[in-house]
């Protein structure tokens, strides 16, 4: 993530950056935004919203989310990858529309509907991970 993907309340990434090659827009819930306020005072001027430790001018190791679920005694259980899966059966678990669920994954539809549906739900993919994001924080304080 660069700090010139995000635009204000959106985090826009690149499609040259997703496996399908097409741009994918994120909401970002409050949370998400007051930690990004908190990053940009430690990224030391890096255009990397997580920056290397060693050096400002890469991104965090891919592996550093790995390594932490590891030190936090998840070895073997969880992966930076599974939280996509939990995201996802949390949105399902809630009953918010399978569309919007499967969109903010970056997945689309085959056939004909995939064709012709060009929507992006932002407005209820915003609800939807500010519902998220409330309820990891306040379950988790």
């Amino acid at each position: 993530m660069t700090w010139a993907e995000i635009e204000g309340d959106t985090w826009r990434i690149p499609g040259k950056r997703m496996k399908k090659g097409r741009e994918h827009l994120v909401p970002l819930s409050t949370q998400a935004q007051a930690l990004l306020k908190e990053m940009k005072l430690r990224s030391r001027g890096s255009a990397y919203v997580f920056p290397n430790d060693r050096t400002g001018n890469r991104p965090m190791s891919e592996n550093s989310i790995l390594y932490l679920i590891h030190r936090i005694g998840y070895k073997g259980r969880m992966t930076g990858h599974g939280w996509r899966k939990v995201g996802s059966t949390w949105a399902n678990e809630h009953e918010f529309n399978a569309d919007h669920v499967e969109m903010q994954l970056a997945h689309r539809e085959g056939g004909v509907r995939g064709v012709y549906n060009s929507a992006e739900y932002l407005k209820q993919r915003r609800a939807m991970l500010q519902t998220f994001a409330d309820w990891l924080f306040n379950d988790a304080s």
